[in-house]
């Protein structure tokens, strides 16, 4: 028996070589001749990339074709889903994979249909570990995929795998995988001459011999943008004439093919290979390890918008809905704005290998989301102000909250408006309980301060703007805290500017910047110190936006050049020292040469070190002004950590890599890190955190790390010679990112047995203490002006409470999450409305027993949020499996 299995599709990146805006055209043409040939043969059957924003895509040119879409989706015949849309696994949080499904899930049902029962993957370039898990929550086990699975001996020599394999999460989940080893398009189009279609199918029985564990041989009808193939069904019934007896041929749908691989497995008893962990096996070009770091800015912007949604937002307004906010928490707002971010997480886009048009409407995209998220971020922290109670003597109140789990202290900077006909000259801060807070002031000035009302005319106010940075100490986890201004006979502290010479000290470290820019840390706690911490290191690149391939010539490092260093800050709970180097870098690569050019371009980078008070880590931040093209710089971290193995975050889970782990014939050993990488040994280690720098390099025994700041190349890819390109097409300027950088780092020190605590270091990091100033009378700040047609008329008018039942507790935590190694990635309201979702992933190798403490009732569910227990209140213990990721329902205590 032998069973061709085509799958019709097409693989669909939204934009790459085109921009959106075109590729849309395009997919409108695909659909409308799609549906014609759907209407023409009853049995057609066709794949859309599982994916349900191309509904959306397309319904927005041709929405009066909704039905007919609805029709062929509920026969089953157009196949949509799981997915929203085909993301990086990398380069996106976990969080970001799950709302993909749960939003792909959605738009089916909206549709009439469950979606595609399969983890489909064409194109990803790399699979995360914990996706068998992942697909498992949502009803999901089976992944057919196109990268990650191949493996080279130490010869450079490929070895030999099976199509069918059983892939392992890092849980113990797995998944019946098939690897598409011959790629999506193996079967692309059918000749209509009947003996040229033979000639495939014997071309396909070649590829497969020694490769197929089944019998069914997967046909992948359809590539990259390809339409569906219009006389396929009567190509195939000739075939079938022409097929020796015991073969058959068939069209498809792709979830068939999978029950009917699984069921000849399971009817044989047939022993499959296993594969445990990541999917992100091969060489450069089979794995495109260089889109880690092509384009950084967008890798910075993306990580921002994902820890402001999934870190600061949704906790907030998780805490109003469940203290009596309601619909405080709009699910429309929440699905926009995930849906806005989702939108940029397409692998072509994300992965910073397409078109600059592409990428200047990211950007764009990222700026409207950021405006929209800010505005978010201001109504969610009045709104709880204006819920939570004020001493009658207290004019104004500055309102800050922990959105973390993490018990917090450091200090928190905000803008503070005092009405000047309030006639407050001096002021202290105090505490709920009227304690008095530690402040400085950094700044005031008179300033005009406009007032939008959505019932009242705009107004101004003249007030004068108090920028204060106040000492937080002590801050339980998913808490608010409200410290009020009290009038005082003396004036406010001022902060003081930084002195000549730059040690920067807190309870933790010691930082010392010498007058060449070297930098030495010591830790307080245990006396180490790091001398000539960090450098800069700048070599060739002659490769494209996939591929890092390094040019020849040696290494360009900033400590060959000159160091101007200048204090900054000197305040009491935050010190800061400034290290600039212009660094002169060739212009560009010369490929007919092959060597870097003898012209040269001035980069100015500058490093701002700063040490917190209450912060155990030294936070580096960086500006780049990159005029230098084909190129690569690095940030090093010399951490002094013997040793060949580093630890590195991706989505829900933490990796150990060590230098047999690298493809022998990679040109590069840089691996991805989500939020952090480290290196540790029996004396501590060192943790660098990241924002958006997901290129790692772990590169000598002494254990140095080396984090990509810019990777800058002008074309999307190049031919094998890496001398040339495919067309004016694949030309994109402004990949060489000639423009402004900026980013940040930490550098975070452990002590032994302290690893675990990478991921909450890092969260301290992405996440900060949120501050809010305001009036304790918020009419004073929302009235605008009165209509003036009669002044014995004038009168202000007020929106009445939305939410009369809300009442935000002081200093209280929503819940509470202990165990070692665990770490909180969602708190959010559930997608039907109905509670909270709190989801916890344990990111240590071992078994840890957790609890979760909250007032209201926790219930087992799964990431696709179906209940799956009873209730309990108050507390709920768990054993969590390594790696294991749990997801809870809590419904509020009334």
């Amino acid at each position: 028996m032998k069973v061709y299995c085509v799958i019709s599709h097409t693989h669909w990146d939204r934009e790459w070589y085109l921009p959106l805006s075109v590729f849309r055209l395009k997919l409108v043409d695909l659909i409308d001749r799609c549906l014609k040939t759907l209407e023409k043969y009853p049995d057609y059957i066709f794949h859309l990339d599982a994916q349900t924003v191309v509904l959306e895509d397309y319904l927005s040119i041709r929405p009066g074709r909704r039905q007919d879409l609805e029709r062929y989706i509920r026969q089953g015949r157009l196949v949509v889903g799981p997915w929203y849309l085909q993301n990086d696994l990398y380069l996106t949080s976990g969080e970001a994979t799950v709302r993909n499904l749960l939003e792909g899930g959605r738009l089916c049902r909206e549709f009439g249909a469950e979606p595609c029962p399969v983890g489909y993957l064409p194109d990803q370039f790399g699979n995360i570990s914990q996706l068998p898990q992942i697909l498992k929550d949502f009803g999901i086990g089976s992944v057919v995929f196109g990268r990650g699975y191949s493996f080279y001996d130490e010869e450079g020599r490929r070895l030999p795998t099976k199509s069918e394999f059983l892939w392992r999460g890092p849980d113990g989940t797995e998944a019946l995988a098939v690897h598409m080893k011959f790629w999506y398009n193996n079967a692309q189009r059918f000749s209509a001459k009947i003996q040229n279609a033979l000639g495939l199918l014997e071309l396909v029985n070649k590829q497969f011999q020694d490769v197929a564990l089944t019998p069914y041989l997967l046909l992948m009808n359809g590539v990259d943008h390809l339409e569906a193939q219009d006389d396929l069904l009567p190509i195939l019934e000739q075939v079938q004439k022409e097929l020796p007896q015991g073969e058959e041929i068939r069209q498809m749908r792709l979830d068939d093919y999978i029950a009917r691989v699984r069921a000849y497995l399971e009817e044989n008893q047939v022993e499959l290979p296993r594969h445990t962990g990541e999917l992100r096996e091969g060489g450069d070009w089979e794995v495109l390890s260089g889109t880690l770091s092509s384009r950084a800015y967008l890798k910075r912007a993306n990580a921002m918008a994902q820890h402001r949604l999934e870190h600061q937002l949704e906790p907030l307004y998780a805490m109003l809905y469940y203290y009596g906010g309601g619909e405080a928490y709009s699910l429309d707002h929440f699905r926009y704005m995930w849906k806005s971010l989702m939108q940029n997480h397409p692998h072509d886009s994300i992965c910073g290998c397409s078109r600059d048009e592409v990428h200047a409407h990211m950007e764009d995209n990222y700026a409207r989301l950021g405006e929209m998220s800010q505005d978010m971020l201001v109504r969610g922290m009045r709104t709880m102000a204006e819920h939570m109670p004020a001493p009658d003597d207290a004019p104004y109140r500055v309102l800050v909250v922990n959105p973390t789990e993490l018990e917090r202290s450091g200090p928190v900077s905000m803008s503070l408006d005092l009405l000047e006909s309030d006639h407050i000259q001096a002021f202290a801060l105090e505490d709920a309980k009227g304690r008095p807070v530690e402040f400085t002031v950094k700044s005031f000035r008179p300033v005009r301060r406009d007032v939008f009302s959505p019932i009242n005319l705009p107004g101004v106010l003249d007030v004068i703007r108090y920028e204060l940075e106040i000492y937080v100490d002590r801050m339980a986890p998913f808490s608010a805290r409200n410290y009020f201004v009290k009038k005082r006979d003396s004036f406010p502290p001022l902060a003081q500017p930084g002195q000549p010479g730059c040690k920067l000290e807190n309870e933790f470290f010691t930082a010392q910047v010498a007058e060449d820019g070297k930098v030495t840390v010591t830790d307080k706690r245990t006396g180490k110190c790091w001398e000539d911490l960090l450098e800069l290191e700048d070599t060739a690149d002659q490769g494209d936006s996939y591929v890092y391939v390094p040019g020849n010539g040696c290494a360009v490092y900033g400590s060959q050049f000159p160091a101007e260093v200048t204090p900054g800050e000197a305040g009491p709970f935050r010190q800061s020292c400034r290290v600039t180097r212009t660094l002169l870098l060739p212009t560009h690569y010369d490929f007919d040469a092959q060597a870097r050019s003898s012209q040269l371009a001035p980069c100015k980078v500058t490093l701002e070190l700063a040490l917190e008070r209450g912060v155990p880590h030294l936070e580096v931040s960086y500006t780049l002004d990159n005029q230098a093209k084909d190129h690569r710089l690095r940030l090093l971290v010399r951490t002094g950590v013997p040793g060949p193995e580093s630890m590195a975050d991706i989505p829900f889970d933490v990796v150990a890599h060590k230098p047999k782990d690298h493809c022998p014939v990679a040109l590069s050993d840089t691996l991805p890190n989500a939020t952090f990488a480290l290196v540790k040994d029996g004396d501590g280690g060192v943790a660098v955190l990241t924002e958006g720098s997901y290129e790692y390099e772990h590169t000598d025994g002494a254990g140095t790390l080396a984090f990509t700041l810019v990777r800058a190349t002008g074309v999307i890819s190049r031919e094998a010679d890496h001398r040339f390109t495919n067309g004016d097409t694949w030309l994109c300027p402004g990949n060489q990112c000639l423009r402004v950088l900026e980013g940040r780092l930490g550098v975070a020190p452990f002590l032994p047995g302290e690893e675990d605590t990478a991921a909450l270091l890092a969260r301290g990091f992405h996440a900060p203490l949120l501050a809010y100033a305001d009036a304790c009378d918020s009419r004073k700040f929302s009235g605008g002006r009165p209509a003036v047609q009669d002044a014995a008329l004038k009168e202000l008018f007020y929106l009445e409470d939305q939410y009369p039942g809300l009442q935000v507790p002081e200093d209280a935590s929503l819940l509470q999450v202990t165990g070692k190694g665990l770490a909180v990635t969602a708190v959010k309201r559930a997608e039907d409305g109905n509670g909270l979702i709190l989801r916890v992933v344990n990111l240590s190798a071992q078994g840890v027993e957790g609890t979760v403490r909250c007032a209201g009732e926790m219930s087992f569910s799964s990431m696709s949020e179906q209940d799956k227990g009873p209730a309990v209140t108050g507390e709920l213990r768990h054993c969590f499996r390594p790696k294991e990721i749990l997801t809870l329902r809590i419904l509020p205590q009334r």
